[in-house]
Protein backbone atom coordinates (compact mmCIF):
# COMPACT_ATOMS: atom_id res chain seq x y z
CA UNK A 1 0.00 0.00 0.00
CA UNK A 2 1.53 3.60 -0.93
CA UNK A 3 2.54 5.47 1.41
CA UNK A 4 0.32 8.37 0.84
CA UNK A 5 -3.27 6.40 0.99
CA UNK A 6 -1.94 5.93 4.66
CA UNK A 7 -1.93 9.22 5.10
CA UNK A 8 -5.02 10.25 3.39
CA UNK A 9 -6.54 7.85 5.55
CA UNK A 10 -4.49 9.32 9.00
CA UNK A 11 -5.24 12.77 7.62
CA UNK A 12 -8.70 11.84 8.13
CA UNK A 13 -8.89 10.55 10.91
CA UNK A 14 -6.89 13.20 12.31
CA UNK A 15 -9.28 15.75 10.57
CA UNK A 16 -12.09 13.82 12.38
CA UNK A 17 -10.59 13.95 16.34
CA UNK A 18 -10.09 17.69 15.82
CA UNK A 19 -13.48 18.42 14.67
CA UNK A 20 -14.11 16.57 17.96
CA UNK A 21 -11.95 17.86 20.30
CA UNK A 22 -13.12 21.38 21.65
CA UNK A 23 -14.53 21.66 24.25
CA UNK A 24 -18.14 23.64 23.15
CA UNK A 25 -19.03 20.38 20.82
CA UNK A 26 -21.39 21.33 18.13
CA UNK A 27 -23.65 19.67 15.19
CA UNK A 28 -21.38 21.09 13.28
CA UNK A 29 -18.52 19.59 14.81
CA UNK A 30 -20.26 16.35 14.78
CA UNK A 31 -21.36 16.89 11.14
CA UNK A 32 -17.33 17.29 9.96
CA UNK A 33 -15.90 14.43 12.05
CA UNK A 34 -18.69 12.32 10.35
CA UNK A 35 -17.75 13.57 7.24
CA UNK A 36 -14.00 12.87 7.46
CA UNK A 37 -14.73 9.89 9.11
CA UNK A 38 -17.19 8.51 5.93
CA UNK A 39 -13.91 9.90 3.72
CA UNK A 40 -11.83 7.32 5.55
CA UNK A 41 -13.91 4.59 5.32
CA UNK A 42 -14.26 5.13 1.75
CA UNK A 43 -10.64 5.08 1.08
CA UNK A 44 -10.24 2.26 3.33
CA UNK A 45 -13.05 0.47 0.95
CA UNK A 46 -10.89 1.45 -2.33
CA UNK A 47 -7.85 -0.08 -0.98
CA UNK A 48 -9.34 -3.32 0.40
CA UNK A 49 -11.33 -3.73 -3.33
CA UNK A 50 -7.77 -3.48 -5.28
CA UNK A 51 -6.43 -5.81 -2.75
CA UNK A 52 -8.82 -8.71 -3.47
CA UNK A 53 -8.60 -7.92 -6.93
Amino acid sequence: MPAETLAELRDGLDLAADALAGERLSRQHVNEARAHLRFAQRRAAEIEKGMTQ
